[in-house]
């Protein structure tokens, strides 16, 4: 069967061509939202119960003389702490925060 050209099934699969394409054109583009990640130290004599504030990480305990990894798509990070009146946290701007004893 030969399809005659300008007929109405050639348009309609060149629609469908152009529309496959497109479709796969625009699902195999990385559109991957950036992720940040942020290391916590613990340099003070106490175990720090670290959250989120008003983001979606887990809370989690560091533990005296350990460090912890958060991997969020937050930049900057926002966090509370424990124990404020003693330890006291310290930021170097490269996603490193380390807390020290304030006495």
């Amino acid at each position: 069967m030969k399809i005659a050209q300008g007929s109405p099934v050639k348009k309609r699969i060149t629609i469908a061509i152009v529309a496959l394409i497109t479709l796969l054109i625009v699902f195999s583009c990385d559109s991957a939202i950036p992720t940040y990640t942020f290391t916590f130290i613990n340099y003070s004599y106490y175990n720090i119960t670290i959250s989120p504030n008003e983001q979606s990480w887990e809370s989690f305990i560091l533990q005296s003389g350990t460090s912890h990894e958060v991997t969020t798509s937050n930049n900057p990070i926002s966090y509370r702490y424990n124990y404020a009146l003693v330890v006291y946290p310290v930021g170097s701007g490269n996603g490193v925060i380390t807390f020290y004893n304030r006495y």
